[in-house]
């Protein structure tokens, strides 16, 4: 009867799924750059990331520019040493706390030194860790600081994140998907404008699976529609994420298709699975509770009176929400809004798809 007079949580469940989700991403990323990174940035690689940090060493001082500054121009814990050995050191000290994170052990410890140790990274290697998917990954990284519980081991369900937090990842989530389909739409290639551009896709995209070969033989009135069907779910699935919990549900399935569908045919690296990780946010508790078998039991209900340390936790947690959302709201809304005006009002070009956008 107790249980039962418990609230269900909005979050929580969904949650724990995108955090391990999370770990399982970075544990790609640090594993595929860990058999690279010497050939990439080390002593004898492309670009070695000792010697950019010596030549930033040079400028920092030249500029006297003090610790906190010099983080701030180049954000690496590559200026304590950037030899081979820190290289890889980053990368396998990266692994092994994905693995935690994956286990659910000690997140809210663990996501902040994986998001330094990727963001340290990605600024010594320059274009090489320059995709969309890194940038993804450090923002998401950043936002998932938010989310994680402040416990040591997480249960399934145990802990409801505060809302803020879970709209900062939907608020990345739906900048990720609504620019995906503005950049098509406003690229200016007809292909896009006549809902053509699948017809050469599957086989200029990178490294196309055998999946893809098939995807690519399809009739044109077919790639004419799924076409269309991109556009559908890139610039309209994401308004529903405003719309409340179910119309939420719906966005989410839509993204998770797309993305799967994606990977299926081509392949983009850990992209796919952390935008999908991100879109099973969407999902409210409520609504997978009411749909599961009542011969399943009930996960952990995050609700119920606390005391003294979680109150403390979820003060740490709401603090740290509103922080990043100060940091991230206002500068991630005016690049987004000032692209649209780039791309939307100063192209001569148009289409009736773009007019309609434009009036969006």
């Amino acid at each position: 009867v107790q249980t039962c007079a418990l609230p269900i949580s909005r979050g929580a469940l969904s949650t724990w799924l995108f955090l391990r989700l999370l770990g399982l991403v970075y544990l790609a990323a640090f594993w595929s750059l860990d058999s690279q990174v010497l050939g990439l940035a080390g002593s004898h690689g492309i670009l070695p990331a000792a010697d950019l940090m010596s030549n930033a060493r040079a400028w920092t001082t030249d500029a006297h520019l003090g610790a906190v500054d010099q983080f701030l121009q180049w954000p690496t814990i590559f200026w304590w040493g950037a030899s081979d050995a820190w290289l890889r050191g980053a990368c396998e000290a990266g692994m092994v706390l994905a693995l935690l994170l994956t286990a659910g052990v000690g997140s809210v410890l663990v996501l902040p030194v994986l998001w330094l140790l990727y963001l340290s990274l990605a600024t010594v290697t320059g274009d090489f860790l320059a995709f969309q998917w890194d940038s993804l990954l450090i923002e998401t990284g950043a936002l998932a600081c938010a989310l994680a519980p402040w416990t040591l081991w997480e249960r399934p369900g145990a802990h409801d994140p505060p809302p803020l937090a879970r709209w900062l990842v939907w608020w990345l989530l739906f900048r990720l998907m609504f620019a995906s389909g503005v950049v098509k739409l406003t690229s200016g290639d007809p292909l896009w404008h006549n809902l053509t551009a699948l017809t050469v896709h599957f086989e200029t995209q990178p490294l196309p699976t055998p999946l893809g070969w098939y995807a690519h033989q399809l009739p044109l009135t077919m790639q004419r529609a799924s076409t269309a069907a991109v556009f559908a779910i890139e610039l309209l699935a994401p308004w529903l994420i405003v719309l409340g919990a179910r119309a939420r549900v719906v966005a989410g399935a839509a993204f998770v298709l797309l993305q799967a569908l994606i990977a299926l045919t081509g392949n983009y690296a850990f992209f796919n699975l952390l935008s999908a990780a991100l879109a099973l946010t969407l999902i409210d508790d409520r609504i997978v509770l009411r749909s599961r078998p009542s011969s399943l039991s009930s996960p952990s209900s995050p609700a119920g009176p606390i005391g003294p340390g979680g109150r403390v936790a979820a003060y740490g947690q709401w603090a740290l929400a509103i922080a990043l959302a100060i940091l991230v709201v206002p500068p991630s809304a005016e690049i987004l809004a000032r692209q649209a005006r780039v791309q939307l009002f100063t192209r001569t070009a148009r289409s009736p798809l773009q007019d309609a956008l434009r009036s969006l």
